[in-house]
């Protein structure tokens, strides 16, 4: 079980790729990072990957599931119901409470925010987002947005977790503590795949596809 990746190639421009001919697998119940300098296609790769972008040419395949071949509205329905995405920037809607932000996901799988309400509150207890969770986006630190980010991306457990510079903004104790949940989804079964510089992540992970 994986993501298996075949020829991938992909460029905002044509012309121009920034991954050109990548082929790889990526096991499940395992931490993956994807490293590299900055503008050699790590993020890029992570949006390929979850069907945010479709690629020039080549296939990401989910357990035998052509993704790239899936028309838009069943990519989304793959993505939210296997996916969960931590943006680089956190990404949260500054008109949505705290709570409300890390609830988002169940909009798109069409279930009920109550009854995931809960596991929200659990899931901020456990990363140390101490902040009411009536709060808005801007009235809290960098860190805590990027730790409400990854509760957001969790809420609905998915099976693959893909996260771009998820300890970029964090402190060193923050960092060890999201480091410490997501090694612990992976020995749980999930797919995490990282986006990053950070080398105690890459040092903490159980495979690397490096793309300078």
């Amino acid at each position: 079980m994986g993501l298996s990746i075949e020829d991938l190639r992909f460029g905002y421009r044509q012309g121009q790729p920034i991954i050109e001919e990548l082929t790889t697998f990526i096991p499940q119940a395992c931490v993956t990072v994807v490293t590299g300098q900055s503008g050699r296609g790590k993020s890029t790769l992570l949006y390929l990957l979850g069907g945010l972008l479709s690629p020039w040419s080549g296939r990401v395949a989910f357990d035998g599931l052509n993704i790239t071949a899936l028309p838009d509205e069943q990519r989304s329905a793959w993505r939210a119901e296997h996916c969960g995405f931590v943006f680089q920037d956190a990404n949260l809607d500054p008109r949505r409470s705290v709570i409300d932000s890390v609830l988002e996901p169940a909009l798109y799988a069409g279930q009920r925010k109550a009854t995931l309400r809960w596991r929200a509150k659990r899931l901020m207890a456990d990363l140390g987002v101490n902040v009411p969770v009536n709060s808005r986006p801007g009235e809290v630190s960098g860190g805590q947005a990027q730790r409400i980010a990854l509760a957001r991306a969790l809420l609905l457990q998915p099976s693959v977790i893909l996260a771009d510079e998820p300890t970029g903004n964090l402190d060193d104790q923050s960092a060890g503590l999201v480091m410490s949940t997501l090694r612990g989804l992976a020995s749980k079964g999930a797919m995490v795949i990282i986006a990053t510089h950070d080398h105690q992540l890459v040092a903490a992970s159980q495979h690397r596809i490096d793309l300078s």
